[in-house]
């Protein structure tokens, strides 16, 4: 088994705005993102969409906007629902969208870090 290189961090409670560059007209409903690391994504998606086409995401959140280039590296049907959870790996065409991203994971990081001292 292939340990994780970078920690993920659940976003199911921000408001992301994103649409999938895909050729397939989807509805923000159709698919969520639930987790992001630095090198990828975990996207959760109604079954009868096909996630292979995913190869590019714009993502917004607050004044930040984010362009990943994605490619799927897996899939799981989650049992008794009309949901499938996929994995993406990320990568960037330019060190400033890297820089960015990188820089929204690390203030995901800290977060963490101060909400769990918290407790």
């Amino acid at each position: 088994m292939i340990a994780r290189s970078f920690p993920r961090y659940s976003v199911a409670n921000y408001q992301l705005k994103f649409i999938l560059k895909s050729d397939l007209e989807l509805k923000q409903s159709d698919v969520s993102i639930i987790e992001v690391s630095l090198g990828g994504l975990k996207i959760k998606a109604n079954k009868n969409i096909n996630t292979n086409d995913f190869k590019e995401i714009f993502i917004g959140y607050n004044k930040y906007k984010f362009k990943l280039d994605i490619t799927k590296m897996w899939t799981e049907d989650v049992s008794d629902t009309e949901y499938k959870v996929c994995g993406f790996s990320t990568s960037f065409k330019s060190f400033e969208d890297y820089q960015l991203w990188l820089r929204f994971i690390k203030s995901l990081h800290l977060l963490k870090q101060k909400n769990k001292a918290k407790k």
